[in-house]
């Protein structure tokens, strides 16, 4: 399994949120608010094996342009997993809702599994107010957490997570940070 960039992301129970290097993508025009996405890994092992990477979404992940976001995407041997991804996301009563279906099979073979995400987000003022659950067949997490938005490019952030797997301990996680998004027009 791929080392999550926090515990509390969703690679801490799925396969497929990946950064990948030597590949080529694709993303098209937007038409009537659709639009597809098509990656291409050349030669990820050294008996020249690629992965491919497609999606077909509508929406903006933002939902600024649209009150609706949904995708359906597929990974082919994508870091040695097929992976099938739903998303929809939209706004009700002022929070923006996320809901995730997933499945996961190794490709090699193995046991295919699935789970889903639900995701609530809440803004008051300056602070944008989260809820996650995560689930992976018997495994779960869950989250809740807050960022402060001092600018439109510096945030502090603060969650908490707990991680319940079947096979090893339970594990709860605190992080405060900060994030800086560095932008430079071009």
């Amino acid at each position: 399994m791929a080392v999550p960039h926090y515990e509390g992301d969703v690679n801490a129970l799925w396969e497929g949120d990946n950064r990948l290097a030597d590949v080529v993508t694709y993303t098209s025009p937007s038409i009537n608010n659709f639009w597809f996405e098509a990656l291409y890994q050349a030669e990820k092992t050294a008996e020249g094996d690629s992965a491919f990477s497609s999606g077909v979404f509508y929406g903006d992940r933002r939902l600024k342009k649209t009150n609706f976001y949904a995708g359906l995407s597929h990974d082919v041997d994508v870091n040695d997993y097929d992976v099938t991804r739903a998303i929809t996301m939209f706004k009700l009563a002022g929070a923006k809702i996320t809901g995730v279906y997933h499945t996961e099979e190794p490709d090699g073979g193995g046991e295919s599994r699935s789970g889903y995400l639900v995701n609530l987000s809440y803004v008051i003022g300056k602070i944008d107010y989260r809820v996650q659950y995560q689930t992976m067949e018997d495994d779960l997490t869950y989250s809740i957490g807050a960022d402060y938005r001092f600018t439109d490019r510096f945030k502090l952030y603060t969650w908490y997570t707990k991680i319940d797997k079947e096979d090893v301990e339970d594990n709860d996680y605190l992080a405060v940070g900060f994030q800086y998004d560095f932008f430079v027009p071009y």
